[in-house]
């Protein structure tokens, strides 16, 4: 029977491990016919996708992330402004309401912010958010087998100078083995990923590109992506300096 249950968990630890490390990807990817010192006001724009059902809270978590994380991430070299921001930018130059538009004559918002966008910023930034959610593991009863120490005290003989025989006692240390059961019980697995894909204001050529995957076991799936974005941010000003990966 130990043997039956030591099988169980062993396949059990397959699969978690395979559950956790099976979409973990890190890729980044540069131009280098680009001088990214050149680029020195970026718009933001954050998708998700269609893939994801996401709350309210949790999009609103994700505008709050890109504000904190991205744009506010800008300084005397690049400066990030929102997607809205570049919108609303346009529409006082043509003297239109952007929002509205952008449902009400798709062709003419299209062409406006084709004609104005790349003289206001030098490129685009598109975060997709790709995975944001939790996983629940059911882990069955095991049992755990291990190794323990128990101190134990022993007689052991001595001899005088002369000869004679006494006893002392000693402090030992005797290996026990024992077993554990482990109640049945539920593990839960983090997913979070975003691509960020950087491309120039008016041919909209690509000029980086960057994809952060992780999985990670009770971890929270929001923190998760504030790490990514951070990271991203980071690379980015090395590209930003001309240091491409």
């Amino acid at each position: 029977m130990p043997r039956k249950i030591a099988c169980l968990v062993a396949c059990l630890c397959i699969f978690l491990t395979a559950l956790c490390g099976a979409e973990e990807k890190k890729e980044e990817w540069a131009d280098r016919a680009t001088d990214f010192k050149t680029i020195r006001t970026v718009a933001v724009r954050l998708t998700v996708d269609d893939s994801l059902t996401l709350s309210e809270i949790e999009r609103r978590k994700l505008d709050d992330l890109v504000d904190s994380q991205i744009i506010r991430s800008g300084d005397q070299r690049v400066r990030f402004i929102a997607a809205a921001q570049l919108e609303a930018s346009v529409g006082k130059i043509i003297g239109a309401d952007m929002g509205l538009l952008r449902f009400e004559d798709k062709d003419k918002y299209a062409a406006a912010m084709s004609e104005y966008a790349p003289k206001l910023t030098d490129a685009t930034l598109d975060v997709t958010v790709r995975a944001l959610s939790t996983t629940r593991i059911f882990v069955p009863e095991s049992v755990y087998y291990y190794t323990a120490y128990e101190r134990r005290y022993v007689s052991v003989p001595a001899y005088t100078h002369r000869g004679t025989v006494y006893y002392t006692t000693q402090q030992v240390q005797v290996p026990v083995q024992r077993s554990e059961i482990r109640p049945a019980h539920y593990e839960y697995f983090g997913h979070a990923g975003a691509e960020f894909a950087l491309a120039r204001s008016g041919d909209g050529k690509k000029l980086w590109l960057l994809v952060d995957m992780r999985d990670g076991k009770a971890k929270v799936p929001l923190e998760m992506t504030e790490r990514i974005f951070k990271r991203a941010m980071d690379r980015f000003r090395e590209v930003a300096d001309n240091r491409l990966p």
